[in-house]
């Protein structure tokens, strides 16, 4: 298990499992949690893990490319869900106090080859996350991060400040369509677009959690009563059928960054 701290915080990944975050301390707060979800592998509902190269739900677990049909497990069956590294063990590369290189091969179910990279920089007053494909053959790539956030910290019930312009259409698959709508109230389980500034995830007197990502697509999952999700993505989930992965040719990479920062309340203690 690789700890880092800095000030008061505290940051714990499990490289052994999915390069995964499984604890984030400020003070005496937890600020990762998790939940059961039925038909859903438990290895994507706890903590912060890095979803690559794809995120959210692909349909049936058919990965549709160049005329060929490549088959991945169906990890939230019918469908194949928040990629192939989160189901495997990763390496540290690099660690100091604060921060972290982690590093993570594709290999077979994925069937393009490629390295997975996860930098992690911690300070006081916020965690920096930076994760990286780097192909070594083109391959189509969605990145995201998927934090789980407790609905109750301090005694006290979350709020999710999140402002889309639009959200993406789901069908009775639970994939979205490829429409675009006007968002519609929670709660939630939806990819949205057009989020103009950093969502914020409050906890009344307690603590204030900003999550800055500099990307068109988060998707919020809030109709859980233990858990509340913030996910930012480089795309919409089942993105290479909608045309929406981003297309990394051999020998370059694509990234995502997630900041990160908090600041405690009145009343919480630190």
């Amino acid at each position: 298990m690789l700890e880092l701290s800095a000030g008061d915080a505290r940051l714990t990944v499990d490289a052994t499992d999915g390069g995964r975050w499984t604890s984030l301390v400020v003070g005496d707060l937890e600020l990762l949690s998790g939940a059961a979800l039925p038909d859903v592998s438990p290895s994507v509902t706890s903590g912060c893990f890095p979803m690559a190269p794809f995120a959210g739900r692909l349909a049936h677990g058919r990965l549709a490319w160049r005329g060929e049909v490549h088959e991945l497990p169906r990890h939230a069956p019918p469908h194949a869900v928040h990629g192939t590294a989160v189901y495997a063990p990763w390496q540290v590369v690099d660690a100091t106090g604060s921060t972290a290189v982690l590093a993570h091969r594709l290999r077979a179910p994925w069937p393009f080859a490629g390295v997975v990279r996860q930098h992690l920089t911690l300070d006081a007053d916020g965690l920096v996350g930076r994760l990286e494909v780097h192909a070594e053959e083109e391959m189509p790539v969605v990145l995201g991060w998927h934090p789980y956030f407790p609905r109750t910290l301090g005694g006290q019930d979350a709020g999710v400040d999140v402002r889309p312009e639009q959200q993406y259409e789901k069908g009775d698959d639970d994939l979205p369509t490829g429409a675009l709508v006007e968002p519609a109230d929670g709660p939630h389980d939806d990819c949205f677009r057009g989020v103009g500034r950093a969502p914020v995830v409050r906890w009344p007197g307690v603590l204030e959690l900003v999550l800055d990502s500099p990307t068109d697509h988060w998707v919020l999952f809030d109709e859980h009563p233990d858990v509340v999700c913030v996910e930012p993505q480089t795309g919409p989930p089942d993105a290479v059928r909608l045309g929406r992965a981003t297309l990394v040719p051999a020998g370059s990479s694509i990234g995502l960054t997630l900041a990160l920062r908090w600041r405690t309340l009145d009343g919480a203690s630190r």
